[in-house]
Order: C-alpha cells, then structure tokens, then sequence
C-alpha cells in the first residue's frame, strides 16, 4: 500500500508517497497547476492527478512515480475531473463538461458526463449514454466491466450502472 499526498498550487510544492509504515518512499514535482485529485494505479508505479490549468478549465495528467514524468492526458477548455483507474490499470474514467451543448466561446457548459481515456493510446471515448444528466462519482467494478456512477438523469440523483460490453447505463 502506498498513500501519496500532494499539496495545492505553492511554489516548491511536491508530490510525495509513502509506504505502509508511514516512511517516506519519494517526493517529485508535479504537473502545473492546482492539484485535484490524485489516484494511484492498480500497479502502484503510476499516479493520475487532476490540475486547474486555467479558470473554469483542468485536465489530467498522468505521472510515473519512480520517474516523476508526467504526460498530459487531456487539454482544455473545460473540465476534466475525478480520475478513476480501471482495474487492469488501462483505461481512466473521469468526469468531464466536453460534449456537444459545451460551448466556450458563448460560456455554455453542459452536463457533466462521465468519459474514458485509454492509457496506451490517448484515446478518450465519450459514450452517447453519458450524455443523458448530470453524471459524476464513476467507481469501476472489480472485473473492470462496468462503472456504476451517480446520475440525475431521471429528475432525482440515483446510482446508474454503465456495461462497457454494449456502452450502455442503466
């Protein structure tokens, strides 16, 4: 087990992670920015972390631990949120405003919707079913093939579950 802390946008701030004894394991500088949310692969080598890279705009960021390099995942405007790592350690869902009723030139944001970003090749898959309501909190089921998530989408918010097998909630 590994607890990594971070602190908010300081001058000289650092990530650091620690064992299970409390001793500390490391301390790298982190992606620009104010730190967000931060969670640590499955693997333990890597860590995912939100930053505010402007106003009303974060995006996440992907570092490895033992290296302290980080790679951008996402690039604004808008939110990009709450990252959560699948199981096998190769996807990320996270909450984002992207979308088609997002629009940044007129200060229009959308519903949040959740949305996944595959960490091999970049790829962020927006489903048509997130698209419904205002979808947040996505926690992966041990298997990795569904996502259960918290949803108004039918007027009150209730826990939905999305099937990755046919990209569908219900």
């Amino acid at each position: 087990g590994i607890l990594v802390i971070g602190t908010p946008a300081q001058p000289n701030r650092r990530i650091a992670w620690f064992d299970r004894n409390g001793h500390l394991e490391e301390t790298i500088s982190p992606p620009p920015g104010e730190l967000g949310r931060m969670r640590i692969s499955p693997d333990g080598t890597r860590v995912a972390v939100s930053c505010r890279s402007g106003e009303n705009s974060s995006d996440l960021w992907l570092v490895e631990l033992k290296r302290g390099a980080p790679t951008r995942l996402t690039f604004g405007p808008g939110t990009n949120d709450k990252p959560v790592w699948s199981p096998d350690g190769k996807r990320i869902a996270f909450v984002t405003d992207r979308g088609p009723n997002t629009d940044f030139e007129r200060l229009i944001w959308g519903n949040f919707r959740v949305a996944f970003i595959d960490i091999a090749t970049k790829r962020i898959d927006m489903p048509e079913s997130m698209a419904i309501g205002r979808n947040v909190s996505p926690q992966w089921s041990g298997d990795g093939q569904s996502l259960a998530f918290v949803s108004d989408r039918n007027g009150v918010n209730n826990v939905f579950l999305y099937e990755a097998a046919d990209g569908e909630a219900y």
